[in-house]
């Protein structure tokens, strides 16, 4: 069970909450849950940085790996946050690395389980192939942004991250990490990335958007 699988991974029993429904879970830190975002005034134009990064990585539409549902899910997301979203589309793990500067929260939207020396992975886009890193790598820079204190909450709506997500909080150290166990159809994707944006723009917590 997960208990046995944190454990196993080193991690504290009892560090981490989990919140399931279906097959979509958020491992939070449970001595300080994640506060619902701010709703402060924004900033001067041209000053502000985007709260939120969204990226979608559909992939070539000639590939049979190519996801046709991901771009609607991606600008959905966009839509529930406004101006506080920089929505990036087939980016490359070095440009979303300097696009997540200052970010609170990342959507990722695209293939959760790319093969790379027996992990299951994100899948990037770098020259019009696909690009993979590794899980570790993948953690090491989620915890420069934490640890620069903006990261605060990531979202995979990529199929089985959740040993990624798992990686995330231990390596990561990001506070609330939701993610999928099993497979994510794609169809599915606009209805429940953009109804999960929505909800996490109007101040719910990751638990109550999951349970919405």
């Amino acid at each position: 069970d997960l208990d046995e699988l944190i454990l196993a991974l080193g991690v504290p029993k009892g560090a981490h909450k989990l919140m399931v429904r279906k097959c979509f879970k958020s491992l939070v830190q449970e001595q300080s849950p994640p506060p619902p975002l701010p709703q402060a005034a924004p900033p001067p134009a041209n000053t502000a940085r985007p709260r939120v990064l969204i990226t979608a990585a559909a992939q070539p539409a000639h590939s049979p790996q190519h996801l046709s549902s991901v771009e609607e899910e991606a600008r959905l997301v966009q839509a529930a946050f406004g101006a506080d979203a920089l929505l990036l589309l087939d980016a490359s793990f070095e440009s979303v690395d300097a696009a997540l500067e200052g970010c609170e929260v990342w959507f990722f939207a695209g293939h959760g389980d790319a093969k790379l020396c027996g992990e299951r992975v994100p899948a990037f886009m770098f020259g019009g192939a696909m690009e993979s890193v590794s899980i570790n790598t993948l953690a090491e820079m989620a915890r420069r942004h934490v640890e620069r204190g903006s990261l605060k909450l990531i979202v995979f709506t990529g199929c089985r991250t959740l040993q990624l997500g798992l990686a995330m909080r231990r390596i990561g150290l990001v506070e609330c990490v939701s993610c999928w166990e099993t497979a994510f159809s794609d169809e599915a994707g606009p209805a429940f990335g953009g109804a999960y944006a929505r909800a996490i723009a109007h101040g719910r917590t990751p638990q109550e958007a999951q349970d919405d």
